[in-house]
This record gives C-alpha cells, structure tokens and sequence, in this order.
C-alpha cells in the first residue's frame, strides 16, 4: 500500500477538549470534518487511549479550538505530549468554558466550536463522535494550521540531524521516547545552547527536547 498519498490530505491541527465534573482535560487531533450542514454536525476521531476519549463519553459534550498559523509548537507539546491522567493541561494558562462547560483558548486558534455528542462510532484505535453543534465564535482572521504544514516545520529539527556528516566521539546517543528527536553527542544541539561533543549526561538539566520540548527523564539510551 503506498501510503504517501495520506499526507496529500488535507487536516487541520485541533484542540479536543471536554470535562468531567471538575476536571478539565483536552488532547491534540487532526481528524475533523463537518458531515452535515442543516443541522450541523462536526465529526471528530480520537484515540481510545486518550483520556479525553473516556471523558467525551461520560459528559457527551466537547469543544473544538481550530488552531491558527500563529500556533506555537509549546502548545503543541502541552497538548499533545502528555497525558492529561497525571497533569493538568490547562493549569497557569487562559481559557475559556463554552455553554457546555468544556474548555477552549482563544489564542493561536481561529475560533472554537462547542458540540453535544450526537452519536458514536468505534473504529478500532480509535472513537469518532458526532456531533451537533449548538455554538461557535471567531478570534483571528488567519489561516488554519494545517497537520502537513505542522509536520513539515517539526521535521526541519530531524532533518537537521542527518544534514551533515559528523566524526563519531564514541558517546552513546539517546532518543525521545515521546517524539522519537535521537541526540547525538557529536552533533549536540547548538540551537539549544549545546556544543557538539557534549555527552548526554553533561547536558544541563534544564535541557529540552528540540522538538517535542520535554526534559531530560522523557529520553533513554539507544
């Protein structure tokens, strides 16, 4: 199966994000589509995984945040590179709560959509919801990210890494377990303030990943 053709379609980058009781929680999708115009509906695909998913099924609303070309990738990180099970991702930040009480932001996004789940599909890995949508608003005027753009700009770092060719120093490399970045010492990281020929274990702590901006515990050894 040639599978090039699926980054040839056209998604977005979108915060998910709903409640449950008290708490608040969202995650990072780029599957959404409107299905129906009269009413309308917005159809939304997420992981089984995600505590967003079990929480979308118990409060049967969620809201949508459709981020703009302005995104930053620590949004992105905040999202999409934790689990909302030991962290909450809306702590220290503004947001809102839409008519249905879930959470959106208004920055970096074009607008939001807020939805009452309609019906549910399972898909294997993942759920899609319909649903029906009951409010909407504007923020920016600027184009919406898309998921081809966001993941051509996240790749500039690992291509960066195989651009030169480099004298091997003999120290292990480490890879992100969350985006799989490879830190090779012979390389370092000199955009982070790190000189090529740094080992891994004399980098500071307050190091991050270049490219999915979590810290040093988040690597291992290759």
């Amino acid at each position: 199966m040639e599978n090039t053709i699926f980054d040839k379609m056209a998604n977005g980058v979108y915060l998910l994000s709903t409640h449950d009781g008290g708490k608040l929680n969202g995650c990072i999708i780029d599957t959404c589509m409107q299905v129906t115009h009269d009413p309308k509906r917005v159809a939304v695909a997420v992981m089984k995984s995600n505590l967003t998913n079990e929480m979308i099924g118990k409060a049967g609303v969620f809201a949508l945040s459709v981020f703009d070309r302005s995104v930053e990738k620590d949004t992105i990180a905040r999202f999409g590179y934790q689990s909302g099970r030991n962290a909450d991702k809306f702590a220290g930040i503004d947001y809102a709560l839409d008519v249905n009480g879930c959470p959106y932001i208004k920055w970096q996004t074009c607008g939001m959509l807020s939805c009452k789940v309609a019906g549910a599909v399972d898909l294997g890995t993942h759920v899609m919801f319909i649903g029906d949508v009951v409010a909407t608003d504007m923020f920016s005027n600027r184009d919406a990210e898309l998921y081809s753009d966001y993941q051509r700009e996240l790749n500039v770092k690992m291509v960066k890494q195989e651009a030169a060719p480099v004298a091997d120093t003999g120290k292990p490399k480490y890879v992100c377990d969350v985006c799989g970045y490879v830190y090779d010492p012979a390389k370092g990281d000199p955009d982070g303030g790190i000189a090529p020929g740094t080992a891994f274990e004399d980098i500071p702590d307050n190091w991050v990943c270049p490219v999915c901006h979590k810290g040093k515990k988040h690597f291992r050894r290759v």
